[in-house]
């Protein structure tokens, strides 16, 4: 009896099993890493809008109130006590007055109903304890809320706010326009003669331009030169140069805003060795959070600037 052929079953061998094994895993690998890295960037890009919104809504406010600062329909509030004007001018803090019911005083001492505030004095800046060590505009924790006050303490307009700064452009012999550097003494403003910004940063009741170098900027170039080689410390302050002037906060009429946001999450895949000027103070970090830095100028248009 003759026996069937017997034909052996066709299969992998343990060696291509192993070898598509390793293959498998590499394409896996690299669709992964491609799906992380897109995760990540849409990550990065989320917290970059959330910053440019959050700073964008923070400026659109302080920005409408500051140009209401001095508003004074009736003419009458100009008068002590408290002068529809600008109160408080320091590089961290602004505060600023106005007659928004138009009865002629800031504040109206028998508001209705009681207790009810006006919001004729408002001041913007870090709330307390938030800026204490030292006080100097820059969040202790790294980063905390930006808040208006109205005279019931910081309410937050923008949160993961890691610095503020102000400077102020100023009329101070009240001739309608702002004071410029009069390198020719001969009153008129000629091309190269730069306006002041100014805070008093000695506290010697006087204003100093932070414009140190004359150029029309206020950037790293106007920083007192470090030694060669020498990093930067975290936080540098402008010295500024002497004025002169006596320091009014009445007298300002432009306000310079620098607002820097943080991210509220740090990326692990990313460092941040950046400087950022805001006004007096210029922050250097070494860390993993994305920052966004904002700058504007704020004409205050009720405190009798002249625009040419």
């Amino acid at each position: 009896m003759n026996q069937m052929p017997l034909h052996n079953a066709t299969g992998f061998t343990l060696v291509e099993l192993l070898i598509a094994l390793v293959v498998a895993s590499l394409v896996l690998a690299a669709v992964y890493s491609s799906l992380q890295s897109q995760h990540a960037s849409y990550l990065a890009q989320d917290q970059v809008v959330e910053m440019q919104q959050n700073l964008r809504a923070a400026m659109n406010i302080m920005a409408r109130e500051l140009r209401m600062a001095g508003y004074d329909p009736t003419l009458r509030a100009w008068r002590e006590p408290t002068p529809a004007s600008v109160l408080k001018a320091t590089a961290r803090q602004l505060q600023i007055s106005m007659d928004s019911n138009e009865n002629g005083v800031v504040v109206d001492p028998d508001p209705k109903p009681p207790n009810t505030e006006t919001n004729e004095i408002v001041a913007f800046g870090f709330g307390s304890g938030i800026d204490v060590q030292p006080a100097d505009g820059i969040a202790d924790d790294g980063a905390a809320n930006l808040g208006r006050n109205t005279g019931g303490g910081f309410q937050p307009i923008a949160e993961n706010i890691h610095a503020v700064g102000f400077a102020y452009a100023f009329d101070a012999n009240g001739n309608g326009s702002l004071d410029f550097n009069d390198l020719n003494n001969n009153h008129v403003q000629d091309p190269g003669e730069t306006t002041i910004w100014a805070v008093d940063t000695n506290d010697d009741g006087e204003w100093d331009d932070l414009d140190n170098n004359g150029d029309g900027f206020i950037n790293t170039d106007d920083l007192l030169a470090l030694a060669a080689g020498a990093p930067p410390p975290p936080v540098q302050a402008m010295a500024g140069s002497h004025t002169g002037i006596a320091m009014h906060p009445g007298d300002v009429r432009a306000v310079r805003i620098w607002l820097l946001a943080r991210a509220s999450l740090p990326d692990w895949h990313y460092t941040n060795t950046g400087t950022y000027v805001l006004g007096q103070q210029v922050v250097t970090v070494n860390d993993h959070f994305r920052r966004q830095l904002l700058e504007t100028v704020v004409d205050c248009r009720n405190m009798g600037l002249v625009r040419q």
